[in-house]
């Protein structure tokens, strides 16, 4: 139940395997309260269990305050400047804890993140999220790791290059010289280094650049090495890696290993899955 006097809201969901914060008004006080809360609940984690938690942060403005309060980082489990390094302490003392976060935005927030990248702090016992959905992130917690099998066999710039010069463009679609793909799927927000010199594969293993193994049965159609996309010369393409069940541009089906143009509406479908690309 929304009791929108308060500032901050603790339950657990999914019998008790998730640990949910809403978040309904954000001020330096209420995030020290908040890191408190947090590390306190960490700390005392049935060590049976990884700990998994939800910062939902989708009430009006919430989104934004935070953004701004937190100086863009979201990932911070620990809240505040203090609380941060508590927290990185913490992954340090304990390897052995594999620790999740999903941060659910306001889908308000999707322009402000046009050239955002997140903060990992490069501990491998941490994974954290975006979401602009609340089943997104739940599904994504209760998901177990996939297969590791991967195959190799991607398309070779040189390749790529030359198709892609007989391709005509619309330059209201190019994506320009970014180092970073912004990529919807599922109401989740994923943000991958690109270059010219490395494509992204898309697949269902870890391996994967984009691991859609996440999203657990509604990933059950995509290949373990589904399409690639690349950027060359500030445009985006994706190509079919021979997938099982196809790589679909709205209605159109690709052909596998040929190369097409993703345009700022399109939405892509590998499978059961959909997905866009934050322009």
């Amino acid at each position: 139940m929304i009791r929108p006097n308060l500032h901050l809201q603790s339950d657990w969901v999914q019998n008790n395997q998730i640990l949910k914060y809403a978040i309904y008004s954000v001020n330096r006080g209420m995030m020290q309260e908040w890191s408190e809360n947090v590390l306190t609940s960490l700390r005392h984690w049935d060590k049976e269990t990884p700990p998994k938690i939800i910062f939902d942060l989708t009430y009006p403005n919430v989104s934004m305050s935070y953004f701004v309060l937190s100086r863009r980082e979201l990932f911070n489990m620990g809240i505040t400047t203090s609380g941060k390094q508590q927290f990185l302490t913490y992954l340090k003392n304990h390897p052995q804890v594999n620790i999740q976060l999903a941060v659910i935005l306001s889908s308000t927030m999707l322009g402000t993140l046009n050239n955002y990248v997140p903060i990992h702090y490069d501990y491998e016992n941490f994974t954290a999220k975006i979401f602009f959905n609340a089943t997104a992130a739940q599904q994504w917690l209760m998901v177990l790791p996939g297969e590791e099998a991967f195959n190799t066999g991607t398309i070779t710039s040189e390749t790529l290059y030359k198709t892609i010069e007989t391709l005509e463009v619309d330059q209201n679609d190019v994506y320009g010289n970014r180092d970073h793909l912004r990529v919807l799927v599922n109401g989740t927000l994923e943000i991958i280094p690109i270059t010219d010199a490395r494509p992204i594969i898309v697949g269902r293993t870890s391996r994967a650049d984009l691991d859609l193994g996440m999203f657990g049965q509604v990933a059950r159609n995509v290949s373990r090495q589904h399409a690639q996309i690349s950027l060359t010369n500030g445009r985006l393409t994706i190509i079919d890696l021979d997938s099982r069940n196809g790589t679909y541009i709205g209605k159109r089906k690709l052909e596998a290993g040929k190369p097409v143009f993703i345009r700022k509406d399109d939405v892509i479908r590998l499978g059961s899955l959909e997905m866009s690309i934050i322009f």
